[in-house]
Parts: structure tokens; C-alpha cells; sequence
């Protein structure tokens, strides 16, 4: 029972790194961010990783990403930023790294 309390705790504090991450740096924009990435800032494997956004959010790696993204377009969308820049342009900034993913 002890270590199962423990590995809660341990979740409970990865998801709040998680949501640091992508909330207050919003990782997410950075170009060069991806699985492996997310993992080594987090401290735990690839696979751990993918599970605990499954688990806790039942959308996988990339649908969380985009997710956070696609909401930054909106919000910047939102604020009249498209008025300076096309929506392509908002979802570049946002870290969409190619029009066909961002029309999905």
C-alpha cells in the first residue's frame, strides 16, 4: 500500500511539472520539441511519458501537443493578432511546424 501511495505522489508531482511546462513555458511552441523531449525535462522515459498523458488526458502525445497549440491559436487568433499576421503564421508561432498538420 506504502509504494503504491508513493508512486501517486510521484505521478501527482510529474503531471504538475507537465502542466508547468506546458502552461507557464509553453514548451509546446519550441520547434524542436517532441516526446523525447517532454520526457527528459520531465525526468522519466518515452514511454512513461506517453502513458501518463493517455491515462490522465485519453489523448496521445501528439493530440495533447496540438491540443495546447491549436488553443494558442485561438487565443492569439482571439486578440486580434491575425490582423498582423495570416492564421498560418499564428499557428507557426504556436508550434505547428507544417500547414498539413495544423488543418487537420
Amino acid at each position: 500500500m506504502h509504494s503504491l501511495r508513493n508512486h501517486k505522489n510521484d505521478e501527482m508531482a510529474i503531471l504538475k511539472e507537465l502542466q508547468y511546462l506546458f502552461e507557464n513555458e509553453l514548451a509546446y511552441k519550441k520547434a524542436d520539441f517532441n516526446l523525447a523531449s517532454l520526457s527528459e525535462a520531465l525526468g522519466i522515459s518515452k514511454r512513461r511519458t506517453s502513458k501518463l498523458i493517455r491515462t490522465h488526458f485519453q489523448r496521445s502525445f501528439t493530440e495533447y501537443v496540438n491540443d495546447h497549440r491549436l488553443e494558442e491559436v485561438l487565443h492569439r487568433f482571439r486578440e486580434e493578432k491575425h490582423v498582423t499576421h495570416t492564421i498560418f503564421g499564428l499557428a507557426l508561432e504556436a508550434g505547428f511546424l507544417s500547414k498539413s498538420t495544423f488543418y487537420r
